[in-house]
């Protein structure tokens, strides 16, 4: 090891430890806004091609691995209308 090494390695293991910290604190965060079955949320047009936001209640809630968080919800009508998470937005 050379002089100035250790300092090297403690700043890095001190960066490594706030980008955990920081990490942790984001997947509570999500974690608490998750939507649960049966929360009332709204789907996007863009998801629908509908004119308006349609109203309905989630039926499940998916991590894809690909998509990331996919929500299901049914509206009033029947339909079933499924996505990612950013179409979708809590009422």
């Amino acid at each position: 090891m050379h002089v100035g090494d250790s300092e090297k390695v403690e700043e890095i293991f001190g960066n490594i430890e706030r980008n955990v910290v920081s990490l942790h604190r984001i997947i509570i965060i999500a974690i608490k806004m998750e939507p649960k079955i049966g929360d009332k949320m709204k789907v996007s047009p863009q998801l629908t091609a509908q004119p308006d936001w349609i109203d309905g209640e989630v039926i499940d809630v998916e991590h894809n691995p690909f998509m990331g968080l996919v929500i299901s919800i049914k509206d009033k009508l029947g339909r079933i209308f499924f996505g990612q998470s950013r179409f979708f937005i809590a009422l």
